[in-house]
């Protein structure tokens, strides 16, 4: 504060002054005199320097909490400059205002029609993001004009920015379901731009999404992705458009104009293609009895398929059309590695006078833990209720993890490295209060190799610190393998998320003709080990009921609800508009002991009285059972 003071009125360099603007932002931030601060700050938006007015609004719309009054005014500096002649003052702008538009998006409205005509700029990254940025700010009447634009614009960036398009387009979506006409056609053109599988993926799953969010949409969408099917050079994309169809196809309303593009896929080049054409059918012939005779005579034809694969699909689906039990097939419900396991079971004890019971196909995989029953037996009981289902799974007992408390949460396993590769490494994570473990499963692949003393190496950053690494003493080929980083939560909860390169230590012992030599210290990268959003957030335990009330009116039932809990209704959901014969109410509430719970009820008038489903939400089971059990139900 002394150096600001006293150079205040002496600085004459534009340089200086953003150096000193910055330092103003982080004074600001730290709780300093910040009226104070904040004048100088909004003193610099009218420097006759457009770096030190640009310095000056990006401060001013990055710190929190901040007057409209100030934002508006670092919006509008911003605004001036979309219509800079320098490229570098528009792109500054641009990309501050879409950032801006993620916490303040009516700020950024009054700049739309600036930002339209940048979406026609000479420089290829400005125009993407004011696309991006209409994108998130345009009102539904823009929503035509900018598709036209975007359409016109997307053939000459890179596959990142388009994937960056294509996702905003997805979310509009959701803002705009009505215009969904207009948001697929735009999609269904980018499939004939040039382009990577990545970029081509990321438009399939928009398109998919809108489906799924739309069922308006359906058939357009579908439409959409069977032209594309055609001249698709992905054979990944094809079949899994193919899976798709045989699973909605047959249930929209036209179902027929769908398979003269799974009839053509059969008699593609790539065999895999030709397979799931086939599936495709015979779903089709499944749900459409009425064209199951034309399904036949193509599946007929099928059977003298080059490869084996489509011969057998093809022989197998036509015997279970013909006898209508292909149903069965299609709503199997057990995973196939399990089945094929228990056939093949069933195959080696030769007792085929005794018919194959797909009942004794186990409907879940075994895990495999090491000692699993000791682990469990040596831990002591906690209470079910208290805990999300994922702290069930427990991390063996090394002493260095005894002090972390209760396991919050485990992630699903992460492949960080390919299969087929030398060093195969899948990552689980487990969630403690102040603490994360990363559980790195390895595989060696190599079958004259020994890997000993195997450890990762974490470039951790951010406050993050590592608090404890327990390496894997060997690992023989195609034996599992563990090993276990912890590191410390940094303190403040502003930098908890990271991504750090990560890489594996070992001393390799290699068997050449039955004599193992050591060779020297190596290591193998892997993938980025990432520390998400989601990896702080645990799931909330849900328990549902359905409850009649006799009230009179939904009002009357929404306060009965609400009084009888002790919760309180969120978001307005306590006004009963005049004339509506059903309601939803959103209530929220802290239980004794510091619980939060959150519950929603769906109501509707009835002749018996008000029908009310009741949805409850804790980190604790008993809370919400108690809650329930005094519901007079």
């Amino acid at each position: 504060m002394k150096m600001f003071e006293k150079l205040l009125d002496h600085l004459n360099s534009p340089y200086a002054m953003c150096f000193l603007i910055r330092i103003v932002a982080k004074l600001t931030q730290d709780g300093n005199d910040s009226e104070h601060l904040m004048d100088f700050l909004r003193t610099c938006t009218r420097h006759k320097s457009d770096m030190v007015r640009y310095e000056a609004a990006a401060a001013i719309v990055n710190l929190k909490n901040q007057p409209s009054g100030s934002l508006k005014a670092a919006v509008s500096v911003l605004q001036l400059f979309l219509a800079s002649s320098k490229a570098v003052m528009r792109y500054a702008a641009v990309r501050t205002l879409n950032m801006v538009l993620t916490i303040h998006p009516s700020i950024v409205n009054p700049c739309n029609l600036d930002l339209e005509n940048l979406c026609s700029d000479s420089n290829r990254l400005v125009s993407t993001l004011a696309n991006t940025t209409l994108l998130n700010t345009c009102n539904e009447s823009s929503v035509d004009r900018l598709m036209r634009q975007i359409s016109n614009f997307v053939s000459d960036i890179s596959d990142e920015l388009k994937i960056a398009v294509v996702q905003n387009i997805r979310t509009l979506c959701r803002r705009f379901p009505k215009k969904y006409g207009s948001l697929l056609s735009t999609l269904a053109s980018f499939f004939s731009k040039e382009g990577g599988q990545e970029y081509k993926n990321a438009t399939v799953d928009a398109i998919i999404a809108i489906i799924e969010d739309n069922p308006e949409a359906k058939e357009l969408g579908l439409a959409y992705l069977c032209e594309f099917i055609e001249d698709c050079e992905h054979t990944s994309l094809a079949v899994r458009i193919l899976y798709l169809l045989g699973q909605e196809g047959p249930r929209v309303k036209h179902p027929r104009r769908y398979i003269r593009y799974i009839y053509n896929c059969t008699q593609l080049e790539k065999f895999d293609v030709r397979a799931a054409a086939i599936s495709a059918l015979a779903y089709f012939g499944t749900l459409c009895p009425d064209l199951l005779p034309d399904f036949l005579v193509v599946l007929d034809r099928c059977k003298i398929d080059p490869d084996d694969e489509v011969q057998d699909r093809a022989s197998i689906f036509h015997v279970l059309l013909i006898q209508k039990n292909l149903y069965t097939l299609i709503k199997l419900e057990v995973p196939l590695p399990m089945l094929e396991k228990t056939l093949l079971a069933y195959i080696e004890a030769r007792d085929f006078d005794r018919s194959f019971d797909i009942g004794t196909v186990p409907l879940a995989l075994a895990e495999k833990l090491p000692a699993i029953e000791t682990i469990l037996a040596a831990r002591p009981k906690q209470s079910q209720s208290d805990l999300p289902q994922e702290s069930f799974k427990f991390l063996p007992d090394f002493p260095e993890f005894a002090a972390y408390g209760p396991l919050f949460k485990m992630s699903d396993p992460i492949i960080l490295s390919d299969i087929d590769m030398e060093r195969y490494v899948r990552l689980v994570k487990h969630v403690f209060n102040n603490h994360i473990v990363l559980e790195f499963i390895c595989f060696n692949t190599i079958n004259n190799q020994v890997l000993e003393n195997v450890s990762v190496e974490l470039g951790v950053s951010n406050g993050f610190g590592i608090d404890a690494s327990i390496p894997c003493p060997t690992l023989e080929y195609n034996v599992e393998g563990r090993i276990y980083v912890s590191l410390a939560f940094p303190e403040s909860v502003s930098v908890s998320v990271g991504s750090f390169p990560a890489k594996l230590l070992y001393s390799l012992k290699e068997d050449i003709s039955g004599n193992p030599n050591w060779v020297i210290l190596d290591d193998y990268p892997i993938n980025e080990v990432e520390i998400e959003v989601s990896d702080h957030f645990g799931r909330r335990l849900e328990i549902a009921e359905t409850c009649l009330l006799q009230e009179p009116t939904l009002n009357d039932a929404v306060w009965k609800v609400a009084n009888h809990l002790g919760l309180r209704p969120c978001m307005d959901s306590d006004s009963v508009t005049s004339g509506k014969s059903t309601h939803t109410v959103m209530l929220s509430g802290l239980f004794r002991g510091g619980y939060n719970l959150l519950a929603i009820g769906w109501m509707g008038l009835s002749e018996e009285g008000i029908d009310i489903k009741l949805v409850l939400r804790s980190s604790s089971t008993e809370i919400s059972e108690l809650i329930v059990s005094t519901m007079a139900c």
